[in-house]
């Protein structure tokens, strides 16, 4: 688990996977997928 802490001071909680192969040299793109569950009630 990876985590970060936002200007706010708000915790962002996360999973860094890395594919096969990826390292310094050879660097993966990131790629960010967002959840938010609890706010699509309102959507």
């Amino acid at each position: 688990m990876a985590q970060a802490e936002a200007d706010d001071g708000f915790v962002l909680r996360g999973w860094l996977v890395l594919p096969e192969g990826a390292s310094a040299e050879r660097p993966a793109p990131l790629l960010v997928v967002t959840y938010a569950a609890s706010l699509s009630i309102f959507v």
